[in-house]
């Protein structure tokens, strides 16, 4: 079976895709972490962060929770946020947990492209889903709210482009885990029918010894005894 160390090696050695994936996904990280100041912009005290009016006309914040979400997921469960408070300030706390699994992610969704999705039949199935799914997900409402600014429009796309992304990565990746999913199962079944074909021999093994046993003590007491007996017959039925 494949070392579980050897795939993670293989899996997390950067690449120019990876990381290009990887810094779109700071990108993405790092502009939503600084638009969160939207939802407390009215708490006194709390500082507009650096860069806040610049990345206003980009969509961030949802596509940010959308690929940190199983961080944030493990964070409420494990009561992790106090960590948060470890983190380095540029003005805003720097999502480090969302920038770490980003690249783990980024390098497992180029590894499940390259093995298992890049020559399958169910790439165009894939970009349908995603684009369909990034559509009912993104600010499409603002083109419908005049009037329509160039802001809106800037919005919209880079939500819809950002969404697109990190579904597109979720699918390819969970592909990728279903069949590491798979493999496993079979090496657990190879280990596991491996097993018993060695308790099984050992177990015929011991049978057969004292069998064996029984037949030779057998004998020598009709000897000894001299009782006539079919001792064909008894080996028959022991």
């Amino acid at each position: 079976m494949v070392s579980v160390f050897a795939l993670a090696k293989s899996v997390l050695k950067p690449s120019a895709r990876s990381l290009a994936l990887f810094m779109v996904f700071v990108f993405i990280c790092i502009g939503g972490v600084i638009q969160t100041y939207a939802f407390i912009d009215d708490i006194p005290g709390v500082e507009k962060p650096p860069l806040y009016d610049q990345l206003s006309v980009l969509e961030l914040w949802f596509p940010w929770i959308l690929l940190a979400a199983p961080v944030h997921l493990l964070g409420d469960i494990l009561d992790l946020w106090w960590l948060l408070e470890l983190f380095p300030s540029l003005g805003f706390r720097v999502p480090l947990a969302s920038i770490a699994y980003s690249y783990i992610l980024s390098c497992w969704t180029i590894y499940s492209w390259n093995k298992w999705v890049k020559y399958s039949r169910m790439k165009k199935y894939l970009v349908f889903v995603a684009i369909t799914v990034s559509l009912m997900m993104s600010p499409l409402p603002v083109l419908f709210s005049p009037p329509v600014t160039l802001a809106d429009i800037s919005r919209f796309i880079s939500g819809f482009v950002s969404i697109l992304l990190v579904t597109i990565t979720y699918i390819v990746s969970l592909i990728g885990l279903v069949r590491v999913l798979k493999i496993i199962i079979m090496e657990f079944k190879k280990i596991i029918g491996q097993i018993h074909s060695w308790v099984q021999n050992q177990v015929y093994a011991w049978l057969y010894c004292h069998k064996a046993f029984l037949n030779v003590s057998t004998k020598s007491y009709f000897r000894e005894h001299s009782i006539h007996f079919n001792i064909e017959s008894l080996r028959y039925i022991l």
